[in-house]
């Protein structure tokens, strides 16, 4: 019996990552199922990898966001989990007002403030750490694991 490995990427947008199934609030070419992050119409434990890039800022609950990833997570499963720093809101919040655009939610991160809210929904944590995304700014990437109970 060959086990099928499930992964997400979700708040995918338009750039879905190869290989994943994409899960947006709106439909794109990319996105495989329509479904908020707070929503996932997924079973416990049948997910074997999340990837989430730029999309937890914008969700209005955030904590509830990373408690349903960790419930669709299978016992070690992976989630990588990415956003925008501090210095991100600000080229974010400029941008966007020349666009006239707004986001429902905009959260702000930094590295403990991330780790903490991680820890809340349990998460074990792997790795925090930056990568430089803009001329002034930077991500903060996040890799954690769902652990036995």
């Amino acid at each position: 019996m060959t086990l099928s490995i499930i992964k997400l990427d979700i708040g995918c947008g338009s750039r879905k990552q190869n290989d994943y199934v994409g899960v947006d609030v709106a439909r794109t070419k990319s996105v495989d199922v329509v479904a908020s992050a707070t929503n996932l119409p997924f079973k416990d434990n049948s997910v074997n990898y999340i990837y989430s890039r730029r999309c937890l800022q914008h969700v209005p609950n955030e904590a509830e966001a990373l408690r349903e990833m960790y419930r669709v997570l299978t016992i070690g499963g992976e989630a990588k989990i990415i956003v925008a720093s501090y210095r991100g809101w600000l080229y974010y919040q400029l941008k966007h007002l020349r666009r006239n655009k707004a986001y429902p939610a905009f959260h702000l991160y930094a590295f403990y403030s991330l780790r903490k809210k991680l820890r809340k929904a349990k998460f074990q944590i792997i790795e925090i750490y930056r990568v430089k995304t803009r001329k002034f700014g930077y991500d903060i990437v996040s890799e954690s694991v769902k652990m036995g109970i």
